[in-house]
Parts: C-alpha cells; sequence; structure tokens
C-alpha cells in the first residue's frame, strides 16, 4: 500500500487548529541558539520564539561563509542581510560548538556530512572532502552548516492508524511525498501509535533509523 503524505501536511495543520498539539521542543531551541554566533543569538531567538512573520515556524538556520544568514520556514525564507556576512572564524567557533569542542571524536559524524546535537538537532555540514579508497574519511574546512529544528506533531498519524493495519497488524507501505512535507514527522508519529496501542493492539517497533532523524539520539539517549 503507498499513499502520498501530502495528506498528513494538511492534516498536520488542522490538527493544530483542532486542539491535536504541536510540540516544540525547547532543548531543541536552546541547542541550537547555543551554535548561533553570538551577534545574531537574540535575532535568532526571536523568530525561533514567534516565527517569521507572514511565513510561519522556523525549521532550518543556514549559514555559509562570505554569505548573509538564511532562515527557513515551511513557507519561505528570510536572508538577514542588514547584518554583516558569515565568517571563516564564525564557522570555526561554529564547528568547535557543534562537537561539543572535540572536533576529532566526532569525525565519523562529520564525514556523513551531518552532527546531532542535544535536542535531536541535527547540523548538516559542508566542506572539503579527503578520500581514500573511494571513501571519505575526512571533511576539511567546513564552511557551510544548516542547523534543523526538528519538531513533534503528536497525533498527526492517528487518524491513518487503520489504513495502515488489516487485522491487527501493521501492514507493508510506502509513504512518498516531496520534499518538507513531513514523512519523518508521520513515520515517527506512526511509531508511537504502533508501540503505544492507538487505534491498533500494541505491537513490539524495530526501528533502523540509519541518518538519526527519527530519534534525535546523542550518546544512545533518544531525544525525539
Amino acid at each position: 500500500m503507498a499513499f502520498k503524505t501530502t495528506i498528513l501536511a494538511g492534516s498536520a495543520e488542522k490538527s493544530k487548529d483542532s486542539g491535536i498539539r504541536q510540540q516544540a521542543l525547547g532543548a531543541a531551541e536552546g541547542s541550537a541558539l547555543g551554535a548561533v554566533p553570538e551577534r545574531i543569538r537574540p535575532l535568532a531567538a526571536a523568530y525561533l520564539k514567534g516565527g517569521v512573520n507572514g511565513l510561519g515556524p522556523v525549521e532550518e538556520l543556514r549559514f555559509r561563509v562570505g554569505q548573509p544568514v538564511q532562515i527557513r520556514t515551511a513557507n519561505g525564507e528570510l536572508l538577514l542581510r542588514d547584518q554583516p556576512p558569515f565568517t571563516e572564524n564564525e564557522a570555526k567557533t561554529m564547528l568547535e560548538t557543534i562537537c561539543d569542542h572535540s572536533v576529532y571524536a566526532r569525525e565519523q559524524e562529520l564525514t556523513s556530512g551531518f552532527v546531532t546535537m542535544p535536542g535531536g538537532v541535527r547540523v548538516g555540514l559542508s566542506g572539503a572532502p579527503i578520500f581514500e579508497d573511494g571513501r571519505i574519511v575526512r571533511l576539511t574546512s567546513v564552511s557551510g552548516f544548516n542547523i534543523r529544528i526538528p519538531r513533534q506533531v503528536i497525533g498527526c498519524a492517528e487518524p491513518f492508524i487503520r489504513r495502515l493495519t488489516e487485522g491487527g497488524r501493521v501492514r507493508s507501505a510506502v509513504i512518498a511525498s516531496p520534499p518538507r512535507v513531513g514523512k519523518t514527522t508521520f513515520l515517527r508519529d506512526c511509531i508511537r501509535c504502533f508501540s503505544d496501542g492507538i487505534g491498533v493492539r500494541a505491537q513490539t517497533v524495530a526501528v533502523a533509523d540509519e541518518r538519526n532523524e527519527l530519534t534525535g539520539s546523542v550518546n544512545g539517549a533518544a531525544c525525539l
């Protein structure tokens, strides 16, 4: 069975209006702000708290050396052109911060192109890769950072659980949609429903979260 989570995007917004709560992780926002350059922090904090006028809540904070800071929402983006461009020194400081001041210890994550911070915050990285035997063994001269703010929408999958089950068992399914519609958010809530027995008999759920997107684990502990 396959269905598009385009349905989910509308359902998630409607669920917010109808009282199904949307949980924004304060720990995630605090973690993200800790990595942001100090001169940008008050402005970023205001946008994280209140969203961007007319564009909705913040989803990503993007930094590239020599470029204005970019704030991305579900409905558009904002360039902080009134602020000086992101600098190389700020990039070095940000890398140290997101790696908890131990870049060497996070080297394996760096070669994967992202680092997970407390609260489940994922920071995508761009830089100059060093290859050995056809694989990336080190990422140097990191100059770009994409800080993604994780959010849970508790209850967004509940109306669809009956379509994902048959005879009390979970059916095979493909969740497909364009980027940033809500596949991960939807799947995370499906897992909650299956394991907690919401709309179906409680199941033992095993998750292969290879990219650490569903749980946002830090040191083996799930943050989401």
